[in-house]
Formats: structure tokens, sequence, C-alpha cells
């Protein structure tokens, strides 16, 4: 069976919890990139056990600069971006394919379903959505942004009906933790463009 004609890229730091569910999730596309900042657990053995794998170190750059290098080594017309906590859906892979082959949109927005504490967001509950599967050429980073990097899309975008699945707040201590690390990030962006609080 043809590979899907897209690259993913996908930016590590000790990723092994969920890592082979990500890079499983994603066995029929063309290529995986994965720009790994210092992982010290099985990052790189798992990634080795796909052959659609390429994984390589880069020096942590920010959420933004990191993805965006990722990104510029993607060799399809089209890609994807995944987290390394992050399980792309099968319905998702469908509506993926989809678009490829009619090739009208340049984007979809992705509703990201984060299951917390193993349990994955009710049908009912309004999902956060954002650009992870675009044309390469209609989209890029902005690198002033230190937190919640999007792909900033200059095209005709939809969204998406299947989710990518998030399984990183594994615990009330992780979700806390990241919490603060994001606030932190913020303040300082909001201190570098000059702005100052109420």
């Amino acid at each position: 069976m043809p590979k899907i004609a897209c690259s993913v890229y996908i930016v590590t730091l000790n990723c092994e919890a969920w890592l082979f569910k990500t890079l499983q999730s994603v066995q029929d596309f063309d290529e995986v990139i994965i720009l790994d900042s210092g992982s010290t657990d099985a990052t790189y053995a798992i990634a080795q056990q796909f052959d659609n794998v390429h994984i390589e170190h880069q020096d942590w750059q920010g959420y933004a600069g990191q993805k965006s290098l990722a990104l510029a080594k993607c060799r399809n017309d089209w890609v994807l971006n995944l987290d390394g906590d992050e399980v792309l859906s099968e319905g998702l892979k469908q509506e993926i394919a989809e678009v490829i082959q009619h090739n009208q949109l340049d984007a979809l927005i992705t509703p990201i379903n984060d299951v917390f504490l193993g349990v994955p967001n009710s049908k009912h509950t309004k999902k956060h959505a954002k650009v992870r599967f675009f044309r390469k050429a209609k989209g890029y980073y902005d690198l002033a942004n230190k937190v919640h990097e999007n792909v900033m899309v200059e095209g005709e975008s939809r969204r998406a009906v299947h989710d990518i699945y998030h399984f990183g707040e594994s615990s009330i201590f992780v979700k806390v933790e990241k919490n603060n690390q994001y606030s932190n990030l913020k303040a300082a962006e909001k201190f570098q463009k000059g702005k100052s609080p109420s």
C-alpha cells in the first residue's frame, strides 16, 4: 500500500511514555522527522523501530523555533505536526488523505482531545483546535510567539471532523507544572514586547 504523501514533524524531549503510539499512528505516512533536544530516555530507540522515521539532535530553540526548523526539513508538499505525546486518530488520517487527494484546501484546523488522567474529552466538550495539517508552502511560525506556537496559514482552511489525542497530562502534578511553565514563558514574551501589567 503506498504511503500517504505527507511529512510528519515532531519535536521531542524524553517522550518514551507515548512516542511508540505516536509513531504507530503515522507509520502510513511518507516520512516522519523528529528533532530531539537531548532525550536521555528510550526516545531514540523507539524512533529507530520505524522505517519512515528520521531522528536527529537539535539544541532547544523555543517552541516556535524548534518546530520551524523541523518543518524546514520536511520534503513533502503537505505536512502534519504532532507532539511526542499525541496520537493521530484513524478518522483524521483518512481526512488528511482525502484533502491531499482532492487538493483544494490549504489546511485543516484540528480538534485536540486532551486525555486527562486516562479519560478523553466527552463528545459534548468544546475542544481547542489548531492548524496541524497544512500545505507546506502556505504555512509558517511566528518566531516572536514563545508560547502556544501556532501555524499561520495563508490560504483556505476548514475544521477537521476528527481528533488528535493528547495523552501527556497524565497527572495533576504534570498539568500544574505545564501551566506554570507556559505562564512564565508568556510573561517573558509580554515583557520583551514592552507590555506591562494593569
